[in-house]
Order: C-alpha cells, then structure tokens, then sequence
C-alpha cells in the first residue's frame, strides 16, 4: 500500500475476477474458540468463472431458443454448453480446453441470436491474465495478487460495502485520519472525492453521497403518454420519424414525457390495447415489438407490462432499462382508458450530519433512465427524509435548500446512471416569519432587472401563481383593486409565475387576457424558481398554490397564506399604519393558514359519488 500526497490518502484498488473453485471453512471467533466444520461434495457440473451470472438448466436454455429463434452452429464439438444470461437473456456457448487452465467462450455479442456470427475468444487463467495486465500497461502502483479471488482477506473486509453492489472495478477512498470516505465502481466518482479530499475541487461543506438503487414492484406515480396532436406532430417532423403503413383512424400515436413515441392500436381483444413503443430511440416504430395492455374494470386490478427502452449516457455507452407501463379506465364509462407509464426503481442512500441520520432519495423526473443536469431542477427530483426513532420523517422535497445538520443545501450534480449525488452549501436562506426578507434578483416581463431590496420602503406582496391554478387567477381582480386603491409608492405587488418551460406562452397569455398592471416575471422555471424555493417553504402556506406573501415596509417578512381574503386584511392594517407614521402591528405574524386542498399535491384514485362528495365538503365546514 502506498501513501499519495504525503500520506493524505489511500486507495484501494481490488481487480480480481471469480476463482475456478473455492473449498472453505467458516470460522467463527468468541471467547471460546468455535468451528464449524461443513463437509462439501465435489461437483464436477459446476460452472463458475463466467463475467456474468448464467444459467444452463436445460429446459430453461430450450425455452430461450425457442423464444428468440437462436441460431447455433450446426456443427458443435463434444462438451460444449449452452446457456443464457438470466439478466438480458443474452446466449453463450463455452467448452473446456483440455488440460488447459482456460476456456473457448463465444458471447452474442451483437445481439442479434445469430452465434454463428460471433467469434471463440480464448479465455486464459485468471492470475496469469491479472500479471499480463500488470506488465502491459506498467502499473506504477503497489499490486497484491493471491489467486484467492472474493476471498483475498482485504476484499471480505473492504469488498463488501454497500455502495457498490458487489461489482468490479472496486475504489476505496479513505481519507488521512484513516477514515473511510467513499466506495465505488466508477472512477470518476472515486476522482471526484479524491479531489475533494485533497482540497483541489469543491468545498468542505460539499457532500457526495454514494446512491444505490432501489427496487419497486411498480411505478410510483409515473406520468401518462400524451397524445395531443400538436406536440406529436412536431416530433414526428422534427425527428423524420418512421411509422408503420397500416396504421388506421383508431390507431393514436403518443408521446412520452422523454420524448419518446408511442402507437397505441385495438387489440384483438375487447379488453386489452396494443402498444408499440420507439424502444431503440431510434425514430422508426416498424422495427418495435408489439405489446399487449390489459384494460382493467377497476384501477386496482391494472397489470404491468415491461418494455425495455434504450438509454444512451454521454460516453457513447448504453443499456436497456424498464419501463412498467399500464392502462387504467376511463374517469367514467363513456372516457376513454389512460395510459401510464413509470420506473420501477428509485436511487437511494443514507448518510450522518451533525449527529443525525437522513436518507436521500432522487427519481429521474422525466423516465428516460439517465440523469441530466436539467433533471436536478426538477421539484421531484429529490426528497430527504430524517431517522426519528425506528420511522423516517419526510422533511424535504425539491433540489434547493436541502436541511442537513447545521447547513442548507443544494443538489449540485449528479451522475448519469444515478450512482452519485454532490450537495452543495447553498448560498440562500429560507424565508422565515419574522425576519428579514431575504434579497433576490429577477427580470420581469419587459426584460428589467431588479431586486427585492429596491422596495424597501415600501409594502411588498409576492404573488406566486401558475397559469393551471384557478383559485390563483380567480383573484387577479380583487389584486387589481387593491392596486388602484393604494398607490404605487405604498404598495408593490410582484406576480411571480411558477409553469414550467413549455407554459411560458400559456402564462402570457393569462397576464394579456386580464391585462395584469403589477409587475410579472415569467421565468419558466416552475416550482424551481429560487424565489419559490426561498418563500414557498414558509409553513404557514404548505407549499401549495395560491401562494401569497406580505413583506412590510422594513423588509420584514410578515404573513404568508393561501386565502387572498386575509392577506388582504393584513395589507390594509400595515398600509394604514405606514400612512399614519405608526406601527399598528408591533410583533411579527405568524397566524394559522386555513385547511387548503390542493390538485397539484393529491391525487384522487376513484371517482366520489356528488352525495358522498357534499357530505365530505360538509363536513370539513
């Protein structure tokens, strides 16, 4: 082991591929030496050795042939096996090289269930190939080799931390107080916690956060395949997109939240659809496989079907990965089903700050297995919970403004396939009742920049709306006569749009149909807007739309709410008091919200009864 930089860290690199056979005891060691002695039958059928796990039980191989019409050699010499990776059925042959520490392995390489086609590669001794790797590209760097495969003793005590799952290549980074800091199967990764550590990148108030995936039976969520004309239209153009000939009037083509097409048609059966998906990405849906979705009497009994969809990372690599789509019926018998679609699978770790336990979990907000740096700013991208007993307590959602410890953060990158996640010391700080309104810097509508800061003096209110929300917009005229009853020198009210990129028209449009006179800004940014992420986290509100924020003439946060009707109130008492020289409310506010409910945030899975539905509202009266 050799020290780098002056001692200040180690890495421990362990590249070792599977023994041929292992034969052990398990010992155990207490106060009174215990062993366990277990006797072991030799089993000459046995395989190991193989990069990838394999299965050659022979009625499954034969169903795999059958099901992908595979192509073998007609002619195959005595003592060679066939057999299939049980993760991506991809097919294999090997044969034993008499008196030989080696095998011939042909792989399907291409893909293509033609092994006709692909070459025998020689497969040699695993320790004589580790030496050969050592001397072909002159490692500088201390090597151990033992020929003990998994079971080198520094492996059984550093191999099997969970943050990497048990795959090759192996990094452990541990620091210079001797501190294990980070493990990994990417390089990169391990470079990016190296430099840290050496203080070459970064901050010490960063944290890279090793995830690991986490399996779901189905979809959390999951968005619905959109099949408005339009925006199908423009992808099919813009993407000279192949579709099959004999599509009808009741075939429908969509478009997933990735941007990836769908053809959804009549199946055969009364109760099903068929559904062809752009798998491959590569805008041509008459090479696709057609699948069958069962539509459902009731939403609980909807099944999921699997569809692989490629997914490219930015070195060129790429792999399939699933999507779980599925049909639920219509609102009521005469609509029409909805599709759906979701991962099966989230990132997730856990890690200490300041004494306290949190898990932090990330999705790919738009489902396409591969996280962009546009995907951080997503509101679902994130969500951090705190350990409170044996129970995890949700506190956080969103990417800005993550409470760990002492410290607020914000999601600063993320690695492609989900492996990591780097939070950084945010440079905002959460609106609070009470205190000082902290400063921000935006650009309206007509394309002037200002801060917050430049009304002091004055009363402040921020209007946080989006152009979906109803209650939001049936309130712009009681906003405007609030402004013709006071002038602009006492009161200035800033709307601040929350749609995402693709509404940024449709807000416009809302602010020239009702001719809004106060200041706007559009940014479309969604909940990501750092002015939201700074206000729309004050609890009085909960996070939901309309979001309403009093700031008086000091610069002192004072109310936040969703009843425009009390913020209302409010704003005449504090414009009263500043016309009058006096201070009509001498401490800060901080008075209950009303119960709100908002669409956004809830999701109803049946369909009330109106009944049912007036005794509810009756009742939270």
């Amino acid at each position: 082991m050799r020290t780098v930089k002056s001692s200040l860290l180690i890495i421990l690199f362990i590249y070792f591929l599977l023994p041929s056979g292992v034969t052990a005891a398990i010992n155990q060691s207490s106060d009174k030496e215990e062993t366990i002695h277990i006797p072991l039958a030799r089993n000459d059928e046995y395989i190991s050795g193989i990069f990838m796990p394999l299965t050659f039980d022979e009625e499954q191989v034969k169903a795999v042939l059958e099901k992908h019409n595979v192509k073998l050699p007609d002619e195959r010499p005595t003592g060679i096996r066939v057999g299939y990776a049980s993760s991506d059925e991809t097919v294999v042959m090997f044969q034993k090289i008499p008196d030989k520490d080696a095998v011939f392995l042909t792989v399907d390489a291409n893909r293509n269930y033609d092994l006709t086609d692909d070459e025998a590669v020689e497969v040699p001794s695993r320790l004589e190939q580790a030496k050969k790797v050592v001397a072909d590209y002159e490692l500088p760097w201390q090597q151990v080799m033992e020929g003990k495969g998994y079971f080198l003793p520094i492996f059984q005590v550093f191999g099997l931390l969970p943050e990497r799952k048990m795959t090759f290549p192996v990094y452990i980074v541990i620091d210079s107080e001797g501190i294990v800091r980070y493990a990994t199967n990417d390089y990169t990764n391990a470079e990016r916690s190296l430099d840290k550590l050496l203080d070459q990148k970064g901050d010490s108030t960063d944290l890279l956060l090793p995830m690991k995936k986490e399996n779901r039976e189905r979809a959390s969520g999951g968005y619905g395949v959109t099949f408005t004309p339009e925006s199908v239209q423009k992808k099919i153009q813009e993407n000279q997109v192949k579709l099959p000939e004999n599509l009808d009037s009741d075939d429908h083509v969509g478009i997933m939240h990735n941007k990836t097409l769908v053809i959804v048609k009549r199946s055969s059966s009364p109760d099903a659809l068929s559904i062809i998906v752009d798998s491959d990405r590569d805008s041509d849906l008459t090479n696709d496989e057609e699948k069958e979705l069962r539509i459902p009497v009731d939403h609980k009994d909807a099944d999921q079907t699997r569809i692989y969809l490629k997914a490219t990372y930015s070195d060129g690599s790429w792999e399939y990965h699933p999507l779980f789509f599925f049909v639920f019926p219509g609102y009521d018998p005469s609509a029409p089903p909805r599709i759906s679609y979701g991962l099966g699978y989230a990132y997730q770790t856990t890690f200490f700050q300041d004494g306290r336990e949190y898990q932090v979990t990330i999705q790919d907000p738009t489902l396409d297995g591969i996280f962009e740096p546009t995907d951080i700013e997503n509101q679902n991208f994130l969500n951090l919970a705190v350990k409170k007993g044996d129970k995890w307590e949700y506190i956080h959602y969103g990417f800005e403004l993550i409470p760990a410890g002492k410290q607020f953060y914000r999601a600063h990158a993320v690695a492609e396939d989900g492996s990591w996640i780097e939070l950084r010391k945010s440079h905002l700080q959460p609106a609070a009742i009470g205190k000082q309104a902290p400063d921000f810097r935006m650009i309206d509508t007509e394309g002037k920049a200002f801060r917050l800061s430049d009304f002091k003096g004055k009363v402040v209110l921020l209007d946080f709306w989006p152009s979906w929300c109803k209650p939001c917009i049936v309130k712009f005229p009681d906003i405007k006569k609030l402004i013709q009853q006071y002038s602009e020198e006492k009161l200035m009210v800033i709307g601040i749009n929350l749609d995402e990129p693709g509404r940024v028209e449709k807000a416009k449009e809302v602010i020239a149909e009702y001719q809004l006179p106060w200041r706007q800004v559009v940014a479309g940014k969604g909940y990501s807007n750092p002015a939201y992420q700074v206000y729309g986290r004050l609890p009085e509100h909960k996070m939901v739309v309309p979001a309403y924020i009093v700031i008086d003439t000091e610069g002192i946060v004072r109310y936040a709410t969703n009843d425009y009707q009390k913020v209302e109130n409010i704003l005449n008492k504090l414009l009263l008091a500043s016309s009058e020289g006096k201070d009509m409310l001498p401490v800060p506010l901080n008075l209950p919200s009303p119960i709100s409910f908002s669409i956004s945030r809830f999701v109803f899975t049946e369909v009330m009864s109106k009944s049912y539905a007036t005794q509810l509202k009756t009742r939270i009266r």
